[in-house]
């Protein structure tokens, strides 16, 4: 039997679950399950099941709209912190970069830091600074940042070799140690809340298309998940008359703007937040994730699980997770519309669906189970 400090300021009430949220849970009850111990420094109302050997170390968490809530809950239960290194813990568990700092700041023992995205990489598509002067000085300050935490840290496990090598390019003095630290697992398409969800595969082979129904889904706060790559294609798609509908299930910022902009467009539907996504997902002939950016959809891997033919833009972990030429395409509208167009004309749905169906069985497997193996190894 293992014991494990976890860490986490949000409570699960206030907003949907994030994929890394999802993750979080996997792990946290996939450690709890086999024996282990779990503490967790988390608010005293975290929405989760209790179980037996899951202590909550409560902490009082800080959202300000000016200074980083990271900073301000680090500074703020610092009590919280004193305690928790008190216990006699095997190992800590952090998801992130942010929660990364505060682990090695606080000194928390050894470190395994759970890099869910690339933090430099994300930032791109986030105002960092409302002053463009200040965003190269913290951008210096967060590698300085990230150098000390990589160096603190005990391992450092990332989801794609995209990941692994945009941190050996930040910081190639560190090359070695990092090396002989990080590890690579990527995510599974079969985790709990897919595999709990009952919701029917979508094997039909032979479907009679009057259209092709094409999915998104994602919040879009801002242009990282590509959206506007795909609305562009799609738009294109049907002045050309091609048989297409597109089904944009999520919400974020940028929704409204795209309603406005495609109002005249029948054939593109703005569904909004969803409860049960994958129940929609199940009815669509193909997923498009046209990311600028991202590590390790759980989106593709959704649509892997469902059986439907997903594409994806060949960025970051995207590529890694569907492998096939054939599946990848830049992230452009013109592109897009190129890929779609000859989809439809070909008729290449059944010949992509077969290769992600390679995909889903390479990338069934116990996740919860192989991380801790590299947890305790």
């Amino acid at each position: 039997m293992k014991r494990y400090l976890f860490y986490t300021s949000d409570n699960y009430f206030d907003h949907s679950l994030t994929g890394g949220n999802k993750r979080y849970i996997e792990l946290l009850y996939s450690l709890i399950d086999n024996g282990d111990e779990v503490f967790l420094l988390a608010p005293k109302d975290i929405n989760l099941d209790p179980r037996d050997n899951l202590y909550i170390l409560p902490i009082k968490p800080w959202k300000s709209k000016i200074l980083p809530n990271g900073l301000l809950n680090f500074l703020l239960n610092r009590k919280a912190f004193k305690r928790a290194k008190k216990l006699n813990i095997d190992h800590t568990v952090l998801f992130s970069f942010p929660y990364g700092i505060q682990g090695a700041l606080t000194g928390l023992p050894d470190i395994a830091l759970l890099l869910r995205e690339d933090y430099f990489e994300y930032k791109k598509y986030k105002r960092a600074s409302k002053i463009a002067l200040f965003q190269p000085l913290m951008k210096s300050f967060f590698q300085l940042l990230e150098r000390f935490t990589l160096k603190k840290a005990g391992k450092i496990i990332v989801q794609c070799d995209y990941d692994k090598q945009a941190i050996n390019s930040r910081h190639r003095k560190l090359k070695s140690i990092i090396d002989r630290k990080i590890r690579v697992l990527p995510n599974n398409v079969n985790p709990s809340w897919i595999i709990n969800n009952k919701v029917e595969i979508y094997r039909s082979k032979k479907k009679s298309r009057n259209v092709y129904e094409i999915a998104f889904i994602g919040n879009v706060d801002n242009y990282r998940k590509g959206l506007h790559v795909l609305l562009g294609a799609v738009e294109k798609l049907l002045h050309k008359k091609y048989p297409v509908k597109l089904n944009v299930i999520g919400g974020g910022k940028l929704i409204g703007k795209y309603r406005l902009q495609y109002l005249n467009a029948k054939q593109i539907e703005f569904h909004g937040q969803k409860d049960e996504p994958m129940k929609h997902l199940a009815e669509q002939d193909l997923l498009v994730v046209p990311s600028l950016a991202d590590s390790f959809p759980n989106t593709v891997l959704e649509g892997l699980y469902m059986e439907i033919p997903v594409i994806g833009s060949r960025r970051g972990g995207i590529q890694e997770i569907l492998k096939y030429e054939e599946l990848v395409f830049e992230p452009d509208e013109n592109v897009l519309f190129t890929k779609l167009a000859k989809m439809i004309d070909e008729n290449l749905f059944e010949k992509y669906r077969q290769l992600c169906l390679h995909r889903k069985k390479s990338l069934s497997f116990d996740w919860g189970a192989e991380m801790r193996k590299l947890l305790i190894e």
